[in-house]
């Protein structure tokens, strides 16, 4: 059984020293947290190409580092946050 999962999150401006290691450090955490190593995989790919694009919106592509993308991560998960809170009617 082999499955594919093609990824449309990321930019350029990811292209940059420590952008892998962040990637290898979210896939692990998933991980720890259980999810199974392909599921890992694709949510970290998904979630660090994510966090490129956002943080390509506030600092652009150019002068990414990769303690962008860690910034970044972080507000996906404060806006995931919000979003669960409105719709638990709070």
């Amino acid at each position: 059984n082999t499955e594919c999962i093609v990824n449309t999150t990321g930019n350029n401006g990811m292209a940059t020293g420590g952008s892998g290691d962040v990637l290898c450090g979210v896939i692990a955490a998933l991980c720890a947290a259980g999810k199974d190593p392909f599921t890992a995989a694709a949510v970290g790919v998904w979630l660090h190409g994510a966090a490129g694009d956002t943080a390509q919106k506030s600092v652009g592509a150019a002068p990414m580092i990769a303690r962008d993308l860690l910034r970044a991560i972080g507000e996906l998960f404060e806006e995931k946050e919000k979003e669960e809170v409105k719709h638990d009617g709070v």
